[in-house]
């Protein structure tokens, strides 16, 4: 098999031999998911430098349960670009424990997608769910070459 280019159905594109994948353990995972900025920040590397966020998703280990109008908001944030990287942020819907089933997908900001050497990424909750909290959270961010 050629893993030069695989092709990846949930992101309708071709997948290069440059992809790379981070999973970030955000919350530990018997944590209630609580809203604050700054919950987890990483540097870009060599490694990531001057790759394109492509893909994005987010999984807890205990779903959360709301009202309908609530949800898990997940942003992430370029702190050295001063920009929001999602023009529409990561949602898990109660009960739910990925956001590959959110009514809402998220969505990429192409115009802000692309790393730069020692940017630094910002992780944040910005709204949690109010009946019970979510526990634990797994962010997955795949990069690719532009």
């Amino acid at each position: 098999m050629d893993f030069r280019a695989l092709y990846h159905n949930s992101l309708s594109t071709f997948i290069t031999q440059d992809y790379e994948e981070l999973q970030i353990p955000v919350t530990a995972w018997t944590t209630d998911n609580a809203v604050g900025d700054g919950k987890f920040y990483f540097r870009i590397g060599h490694k990531l430098a001057g790759l394109n966020l492509i893909y994005v998703h987010a999984e807890v280990i205990t779903a959360g349960t709301a009202t309908a109008a609530e949800l898990l908001t997940i942003t992430i944030y370029n702190v050295t670009q001063a920009a929001d990287i999602l023009s529409t942020a990561i949602t898990l819907d109660s009960t739910e424990t990925g956001s590959d089933t959110a009514d809402a997908a998220a969505v990429i900001d192409a115009a802000q997608d692309d790393m730069s050497i020692n940017d630094v990424i910002q992780i944040n909750i910005d709204e949690i769910f109010a009946t019970t909290a979510s526990k634990g959270l797994i962010i997955t961010l795949g990069f690719d070459i532009p």
